[in-house]
């Protein structure tokens, strides 16, 4: 994956009596970037006796499965601040943060 960027560039004299004054240079640049990896955590279920694991990341989408308290989970971060992706046993769905603890 490749990133543009532009920046500007200072210089400063060093001893040379020909060079006066700073200089300015702006630069304009492209530089190859790693693909961002996804976050993957450790966790279980807690805080509950029984969760729901859905679909999507809302309380209206279907449920996939049902899992207990105890039960290990893959943790994935996602943008959304009250849901996480998790892998629970055979299943990928999406729960609320705050019934998982990461470990």
């Amino acid at each position: 994956m490749s990133k543009h960027r532009n920046y500007t560039k200072y210089s400063e004299p060093e001893n040379n009596p020909e060079v006066a004054e700073d200089t300015v240079e702006t630069v304009e640049e492209t530089v190859e970037v790693a693909p961002k990896e996804e976050s993957i955590f450790d966790g279980v279920i807690d805080n509950c006796s029984r969760l729901n694991i859905r679909v999507e990341p809302s309380l209206e989408a279907e449920v996939l499965t049902i899992v207990t308290k105890g039960t290990p989970a893959r943790i994935k971060t996602i943008s959304n601040p009250e849901w996480y992706a998790v892998q629970v046993n055979k299943y990928e769905g999406y729960c609320l943060k705050k019934y998982v603890s990461l470990v």
